[in-house]
């Protein structure tokens, strides 16, 4: 059965375009391809920070960078204090009697 469809198909006459419609088959795409779109932004945006990858290689380190800088966004104010009350001095009162 394929094969019949195939020798058909091969012995087929290929219908000719004509110039002008394959010239604004071409306009069109040309115009289309360069319409800006969401996910061209978002390509353009993974090329800089991580060119030539999958797109999820960027989002997944930007990810875990965002998750790196929160954690020691959180923890980083707790240890400062913790270093500032060891470090403050104590107006000098004097020798004091009990």
């Amino acid at each position: 059965m394929m094969d019949d469809l195939d020798r058909l198909l091969d012995h087929a006459a290929t219908p000719r375009v004509p110039a002008r419609l394959e010239r604004r088959i071409l306009a069109d795409f040309d115009r289309l391809a360069a319409r800006p779109s969401f996910a061209r932004v978002i390509r353009r945006l993974a090329d800089t920070v991580w060119p030539d990858a999958p797109v999820w290689q960027p989002a997944c380190a930007l990810v875990l960078a965002l998750l790196i800088g929160a954690g020691a966004a959180i923890l980083a104010p707790v240890e400062a204090a913790q270093a500032d009350d060891l470090f403050t001095t104590q107006p000098d009162s004097g020798p004091q009697e009990i």
